[in-house]
Order: C-alpha cells, then sequence, then structure tokens
C-alpha cells in the first residue's frame, strides 16, 4: 500500500504543488513524484486525488471499469461553476456561467464525448456572427 498522504506536497520555494508518493513493495518499492502544475491548494488537492487514484490502479492492478459512464457536458459544467464559485469572485465565475450558457444554447444537452471539431466549428462561427 502506498503511504498516503493528506495531500499533495508543496514546493517552498516556487508555492508549487507536487504529487510525491511511494509504491511498491520490499525491492519494488518506488517514488513516484511530479509537479501538479498549479498554486492553488483546491486544484493541487483534486489533481492528487486523480493521481493518487491512477498510480493505485496502475500498481495495485485494480481495474478500471469497463463501461463508462456518459456525462453530460451540462453535469460537467454546473460542477466546474460550482468548484468556481468557491474559489473566484463573484463577477468571474458569473463571467463563467453566462459564456457557458450560450454554449448550452447552441448545442443543447449533449454528452461530452460528443463534443469534437465539428461542434468547436459551430461554436467559432456562432460566436462570430
Amino acid at each position: 500500500m502506498p503511504r498516503r498522504r493528506e495531500g499533495p506536497t508543496r514546493n517552498k520555494q516556487t508555492s508549487y504543488y507536487f504529487f510525491d508518493e511511494y509504491v511498491g513493495i520490499g525491492k519494488d518499492k518506488k517514488r513516484i513524484r511530479f509537479s501538479l502544475k498549479t498554486q492553488d491548494p483546491l486544484k493541487a488537492q483534486w489533481r492528487w486525488e486523480q493521481h493518487y487514484r491512477k498510480v493505485w490502479s496502475e500498481y495495485y492492478g485494480i481495474k478500471s471499469p469497463t463501461r463508462i459512464e456518459r456525462v453530460s457536458f451540462r453535469e460537467l459544467a454546473n460542477e466546474f461553476i460550482d468548484y468556481e464559485r468557491n474559489i473566484k469572485r463573484i463577477k468571474e465565475w458569473k463571467l463563467i456561467k453566462n459564456r457557458l450558457a450560450i454554449i448550452f444554447e447552441l448545442w443543447g444537452n449533449i454528452n461530452f464525448d460528443e463534443i469534437g471539431k465539428d461542434k468547436l466549428i459551430q461554436l467559432d462561427r456562432y460566436l462570430q456572427d
């Protein structure tokens, strides 16, 4: 079992957070360390948790689910707005919310995996008009 930390480690000189964990047992034990590329503690915690799950599944053989649940773009956007609401000023997250409302108006309620180059071109043309 890897050493469990409470979360990401902060570099005192640069203020960037990084992932620093040990995996393996005995001679196979090794250290995994890389930057999370953020100075924001909330984003660092979220990224650390994602990487921790990935490392756990890779090194300890926990299989990822074969069926991936389809997630709507609206659900992801609302989750992002809730996250931004906690860390941004009211003017900033409301601006993001209003911009996403324009995209919802154009695309409707589509799944996230349906967004591709054609949808982005459609959005670009819509915004140019």
